[in-house]
């Protein structure tokens, strides 16, 4: 008896699979590369059955093969399992991206804080360096008013004649 060829069975992603379609392409795929060897096995265990005569008790629901009970059970386990976790990764994807929502906007408000507290400090820090420079300009100007050396000499000189002038007054007295 010649071995049956498994057909291969690509099913179209389901309308919930948007992100996890490739899962099931990828499994259509594998069980494409995986026909001939079931095709083996289902013969195989065909021909156990045969010759022990228990085929036909092991068909139920009108399988006719080994393997088409258990390809059935777990096309159907497959047909759960993705959507499920697509409905998953979806809630994950959308709860993330509010995450990074509300962090994207926290981040933007503190960074426009820093940035306000920054200008509010520098604005303080030219304020303090004018009114550094202002004093220091009043303190430059006094001194060089008040100590310049050429005008106290000046002003030395003119006290020194006065206080000769006067002495010379108290000289010509004659007592």
């Amino acid at each position: 008896m010649a071995p049956k060829a498994v057909e291969k069975v690509v099913h179209p992603p389901p309308p919930g699979l948007r992100r996890l379609a490739w899962v099931r392409s990828l499994a259509s795929s594998a069980a494409g590369l995986l026909a001939p060897v079931l095709g083996q096995v289902q013969h195989v265990g065909d021909l156990i059955l045969e010759r022990a005569g228990r085929k036909e008790k092991l068909c139920q629901g009108g399988e006719r093969t080994f393997t088409g009970k258990l390809l059935g059970s777990a096309v159907a386990k497959t047909d759960f399992s993705p959507t499920h976790t697509a409905s998953q990764v979806d809630y994950v994807i959308s709860t993330g991206s509010a995450a990074v929502g509300t962090a994207r906007q926290t981040i933007s408000d503190s960074a426009n804080g820093v940035r306000d507290i920054h200008s509010a400090n520098l604005a303080f820090l030219s304020n303090a360096f004018q009114t550094y420079l202002t004093s220091l300009q009043r303190a430059t100007d006094w001194a060089v008013e008040n100590l310049n050396p050429v005008r106290a000499t000046r002003a030395a000189w003119d006290w020194a004649r006065a206080t000769l002038a006067r002495m010379q007054v108290y000289d010509d007295v004659e007592c």
